[in-house]
C-alpha cells in the first residue's frame, strides 16, 4: 500500500493550564481496508448514550468480531465493532482487549464510513491519543479521496466517551450526507520514537452497513458523558 500523511492536530495541555496545538505528521501504511469478502449488516435503531457503558446496547449485535492477540497493545487491539442508530445519530462502540498504551509515544484509532458507491461522500472518525490519558476526537471528510489523508477535511470533533475497555462515540446525521449504505472498516496503530508505525489492528472482513429502513423518529437522543 502506498504511504499517505495527514497532518494531526495535537491538543496538548501544559503547566498552568495553557493549551498548545501543533501539527505532526502522521504516516499510515495502513488503510482500514480488511481486504477479505464485504459482508452486509443492517444497523439497528437503538437510543444510545455515550457514557463508555454498554447496557443499553441490550442484545445488540457486533458488526465486526476481531480476534484478539493481534498487536503488542491491549489498547490497541479491537475486539468487537457495534453499529447503531436513531432519527439523529449514528453510535459506533467499539471493546478492545484492554487498556494498555504505549508510553511516551502517540496512539490513533481511525473508523471509516467509506462510500458504498462511486461519487458518494464518506467519513471518518479519529481519535488521536497524545498519551495514554489524553483523547482527541475528530470527524473527517474522506470524500475526495479516501485513501490519500492530504484530502481530508475536518468537520468538528465528535462526541466520544471512553471507560474501560469500551469506547463509544457518536457521529450527529445532521453533519454527513446521509446514505442508505456504507462499507465500515478500522485501523489503529501508535508511533515508535515519535515516528508513526503501520503496526496496529485491522479487521479481517470490512462491512457493508445497510441503514435502510430510515430510523424512526423520537427514539432519543446522544448524551456526551464526560471523556
Amino acid at each position: 500500500m502506498k504511504l499517505r500523511t495527514i497532518g494531526v492536530l495535537l491538543l496538548a495541555a501544559l503547566l498552568g493550564g495553557c493549551i498548545s496545538v501543533k501539527d505532526s505528521e502522521e504516516e499510515v501504511d495502513g488503510n482500514g481496508d480488511g481486504g477479505g469478502p464485504l459482508v452486509s449488516k443492517p444497523v439497528p435503531l437503538a437510543s444510545i448514550t455515550v457514557d463508555g457503558s454498554v447496557s443499553d446496547w441490550g442484545d445488540i449485535a457486533p458488526v465486526i468480531a476481531d480476534g484478539l492477540g493481534d498487536v503488542e497493545y491491549s489498547g490497541l487491539d479491537i475486539e468487537n465493532v457495534f453499529v447503531a442508530q436513531n432519527d439523529t445519530h449514528i453510535f459506533i462502540r467499539l471493546d478492545r482487549g484492554g487498556t494498555s498504551l504505549p508510553l511516551n509515544e502517540y496512539s490513533n484509532f481511525w473508523v471509516y464510513l467509506r462510500p458504498a458507491a462511486a461519487g458518494k461522500k464518506g467519513y471518518a472518525a479519529s481519535f488521536f491519543h497524545s498519551d495514554p490519558y489524553n483523547r482527541d476526537p475528530r470527524l473527517w471528510d474522506i470524500s475526495a479521496n479516501p485513501d490519500d489523508y492530504y484530502s481530508y477535511v475536518e468537520l468538528f470533533p465528535s462526541w466520544e466517551s471512553a471507560f474501560g475497555t469500551t469506547v463509544e462515540f457518536a457521529i450527529p446525521k445532521s453533519a454527513i450526507t446521509m446514505e442508505e449504505n456504507f462499507h465500515l472498516s478500522f485501523y489503529t496503530h501508535h508511533t515508535v520514537s515519535y515516528g508513526w508505525q503501520d503496526n496496529g489492528d485491522v479487521p479481517e472482513n470490512d462491512v457493508d452497513l445497510d441503514f435502510t429502513p430510515d430510523p424512526l423518529s423520537g427514539e432519543g437522543d446522544a448524551t456526551a458523558g464526560a471523556p
